[in-house]
């Protein structure tokens, strides 16, 4: 018998129809020589013994780890291992036990690895593994996989660098938060992280730059002109931040009656199509055109990957390898043939577009794509989610967009002014969305399409001159999508593509990942969402105020470890030399704190009172970070914060409190994974339920 191991269930069905298993069993699918059966994601963890004892000496630098099962928290509160986790693990014991050799097609990545891998020294699986590699689910792509096998021993590079990353983020966590903790002398919980602290710190600094900004006014002259019968509006160059020379500078314009074109330059542009998608890229698209979270736009390609419409979705990189691209027509017949409305029909007899075609900066695997394969029925979300990444796909072989910029400079006495157009020769690839926005000026303005037919030496009459106040903007506070990009960059702002692509491996966790972190400082109670904006709470302030000025929240130190984990992958790194400088990291983070004198004063427990009573005994309630609770403890009443994927927030829990209904709350999950809106009603006996207003259908799109 041969076993095949996937990392979820659903995957594992795919899986096994196409290796002709078709019995279900109790964990596991048999049939034709084969057992397919599945973990539910990370079924075992690492721990160390005594790792529970919070009056172990810091810093905690245990010298081995140990598995477990993983562990779960139930409805009491309480953690303990998972049930059901036990369970699965028992069956897949079994099944090794029996295996003539085993196949790895958990998911095909770090992480994927590091969870397989996990569970074979758990069961202590005895039979040799190969390993199942594929990017897409389409029954194609597995047979070609399982055709093509490769030795586990390929991947140990990969497993390595997973296994240093969860025991650097253990080792790094568990010391950061213990330490923290201890400070605030209060006994509450104040987690830190190797990367959701400094995520954390991104947030908290740009809210205080925001906050702490002070506007400045300025002026510029503005300026209706004509050149024969084409009028145009024109501004100053120059900002002037006094008023009165402001006003000096108009009264010379109006006094000069017409402007003078000193200079025109025209000039061909090309303006390249967007690269193929990679997890962080549409994680910010899906953000910046429907609001989307970066977890619910994961969860929605995810869900699109197991559904075989999409390859896989947790890679990093933008670009496909040669062999792909030779794909392509093929690609777009099919897609013509499903929708034929789209540009697929007409690209297909086309050259295409290769800007995405590098086989070296093709990762773990290689760019988003649509398999060709349709579904008429998807939630909402999926349908948004897909319809990104096909359009992207066409978008990324279609041809250069060719537009003629013009650039006129005008003098009135001393004072100048630009006059900047674009004209669109051939749309290319803009014209897949049929969206052909001007572009902006440094000020947000769009430059106009259209201008006059300048020449030198044109003279334009001035029809009206005036001043126009604005005022200096601070940078505006982080949303999902400025964030991963932030996350990405490391922090640095660059616009240059080619820069960009060179320090992808040095951010903030990683294209899987970063969804993750920013859930965890929403839900530790550090930060909220407030319409589109990431906003810190006083808790995430307050822990910030504590770790600015400590390495725990040196944003370039934690992305440089982030390179060393690519580099261990790669086989470029010594990865027990990582562990050694991890070591002494989190003893630093340690010594730091612990000899600060900054104390986290704000963490009180008055400052987290809502304003809102207990519904049991009526006496005041405490929000912390997982719960809102009495703090009466002999009341009992407790309220967790987190309910199937989504975490109440302060105004939830008070609006619940006061009203006994929560606002309609989206991003519920079903046990089947999808996502539902409802409100939280408070019973009588201080226990809530659903209420699902007719008014939020779960949504279905056809195609």
């Amino acid at each position: 018998m041969i076993t095949i191991i996937a990392e979820k269930p659903a995957v594992a069905m795919e899986i096994a129809r196409v290796v002709g298993a078709r019995k279900m069993e109790h964990g596991y699918i048999s049939g034709n020589g084969y057992a397919v059966t599945w973990a539910y994601g990370h079924l075992v963890e690492i721990f160390v013994d005594g790792c529970d004892d919070w009056n172990a000496p810091l810093p905690y630098l245990p010298q081995g780890f140990q598995l477990r099962v993983g562990r779960t928290r139930g409805k009491d509160g309480k953690v303990s291992q998972d049930k059901g986790y036990m369970s699965q693990l028992k069956v897949i014991r079994e099944l090794f036990s029996k295996s003539e050799y085993i196949i790895n097609a958990g998911d095909a990545g770090r992480e994927g690895e590091l969870i397989q891998r996990y569970i074979y020294r758990y069961v202590g699986a005895k039979a040799p593994v190969k390993r199942l590699w594929v990017s897409s689910l389409s029954d194609e792509a597995i047979r070609k996989g399982l055709s093509e096998l490769r030795p586990s021993t390929d991947f140990d590079n990969l497993y390595q660098a997973g296994k240093a990353r969860n025991e650097a983020d253990w080792l790094v966590g568990i010391n950061a938060t213990r330490a923290m903790t201890k400070m605030t002398g209060n006994g509450r919980l104040c987690s830190l992280g190797r990367v959701q602290t400094p995520t954390l710190a991104l947030v908290c600094k740009r809210f205080e730059e925001n906050r702490d900004f002070v506007s400045q006014p300025f002026w510029r002259v503005t300026v209706r002109a004509s050149l024969g019968n084409e009028s145009f509006i024109t501004r100053s160059d120059e900002k002037f931040q006094d008023r009165s020379k402001a006003q000096e500078a108009l009264q010379e314009v109006r006094d000069s009656t017409f402007l003078r074109v000193e200079d025109v330059q025209r000039k061909d542009e090309r303006c390249a199509p967007p690269l193929l998608y990679d997890l962080t890229s549409l994680q910010r698209d899906a953000n910046k055109r429907y609001s989307m979270t970066a977890t619910e736009t994961l969860n929605a390609a995810q869900y699109l990957y197991e559904k075989k419409l999409i390859t896989y979705p947790r890679t990093g990189s933008r670009y496909v390898p040669e062999d792909i691209f030779r794909t392509f027509p093929a690609l777009l017949e099919k897609l013509s043939r499903q929708w034929p409305k789209n540009q697929a029909a007409k690209l297909a007899k086309s050259p295409l577009n290769r800007h995405s075609v590098n086989a070296e900066k093709v990762t773990d695997h290689h760019a988003l794509l649509p398999t060709g394969l349709g579904d008429p029925s998807l939630t909402e979300n999926a349908s948004r989610v897909y319809d990104l990444i096909l359009t992207r796909f066409l978008e990324a072989v279609s041809p250069y967009c060719e537009m003629m910029s013009t650039t006129v400079h005008l003098t009135a006495g001393r004072v100048k002014f630009t006059v900047q157009g674009k004209t669109v020769i051939s749309a290319g690839w803009k014209a897949i969305r049929g969206e052909t926005d001007n572009p902006k000026d440094e000020d947000g303005n769009e430059i106009p399409v259209r201008i006059p037919s300048f020449m030198t030496a044109d003279t334009c009459r001035i029809d009206s001159a005036d001043l126009s106040e604005g005022a200096t903007k601070p940078k505006p506070l982080y949303n999902e999508n400025t964030l991963l990009e932030a996350m990405e960059n490391a922090g640095k702002e660059i616009e240059d593509e080619q820069l960009k692509e060179a320090i992808r491996d040095c951010g903030l966790g990683t294209p899987a990942t970063r969804a993750s972190e920013i859930e965890t400082i929403v839900r530790r109670g550090y930060v909220e969402r407030k319409g589109k904006q990431l906003v810190p709470t006083p808790d995430g302030l307050d822990i910030f105020n504590a770790v600015r000025d400590k390495s725990i929240a040196d944003v370039q130190m934690t992305a440089s470890w982030e390179k060393i984990l690519s580099d261990i992958a790669e086989g470029k790194e010594d990865v027990r030399k990582f562990d050694m400088d991890i070591r002494e990291y989190a003893s630093q983070i340690v010594q730091e704190i612990l000899s600060s004198k900054t104390a986290v004063s704000g963490i009180r427990q008055g400052e987290n009172i809502l304003k809102e009573c207990c519904p049991k005994c009526g006496k005041d309630v405490e929000l912390q970070p997982r719960m809102a609770r009495c703090i009466d403890p002999d009341c009992g009443w407790k309220l967790w914060r987190e309910i199937l994927g989504r975490t109440l927030s302060r105004g939830d829990v008070e609006s619940l409190l006061k009203e006994g209904l929560t606002p309609l709350i989206r991003g519920f999950k079903s046990k089947s994974g999808k996502s539902f809106p409802a409100k939280l009603r408070l019973k009588q006996d201080g226990t809530f339920g659903f209420e699902f207003s007719q008014d939020f259908p779960k949504k279905k799109q056809k195609r």
